[in-house]
């Protein structure tokens, strides 16, 4: 089954319908998730903060390559549709947090960001994971990376 499939089959199971006024969008191509994960560079003693996971597909490629992966969702009937897949998956290096990601603390050090935001929060997410004193050691956006703060495209 293709990830179109997939999406809709849980979407229906769930009742979940992405709200397009939050700039929810489920991705579907298994070839952009390989090519974030690539992009990321992703280590086996790393930690990943992923924001905005969804149904999790990219989640779990992420956690096959990270030492843990912390994905953080808004929305509470996607998250608790995330923790239920994860249980079944037995995926034990996934914490799933149900928050909006600009009120989580900023992780201390040693982390990279794989985030599917929506535009409206870009800027101000941004700012706060580049201001601090321990900023990610790249933040991926689908195709645009970031390290350290310093790409042309991070300036917030």
């Amino acid at each position: 089954m293709n990830l179109l499939d997939q999406t809709k089959k849980i979407c229906k199971l769930y009742d979940i319908q992405p709200a397009r006024s939050k700039g929810q969008n489920f991705l579907i191509r298994e070839e952009v998730y390989d090519k974030i994960v690539e992009a990321a560079e992703i280590k086996k003693d790393e930690i990943v903060l992923e924001v905005g996971p969804g149904l999790g597909f990219l989640t779990a490629k992420l956690a096959k390559q990270a030492k843990k992966v912390i994905a953080v969702e808004l929305d509470d009937k996607i998250a608790e549709t995330l923790k239920t897949a994860l249980l079944l998956q037995k995926a034990e290096n996934i914490e799933v947090i149900n928050k909006n990601v600009l009120d989580i603390q900023v992780l201390a050090s040693g982390y990279k960001i794989v985030a599917n935001l929506p535009y409206n929060i870009t800027s101000v997410f941004l700012r706060k994971f580049l201001s601090t004193e321990h900023r990610p050691e790249l933040m991926g956006f689908c195709s645009v990376l970031c390290r350290g703060g310093n790409h042309p495209k991070c300036a917030g």
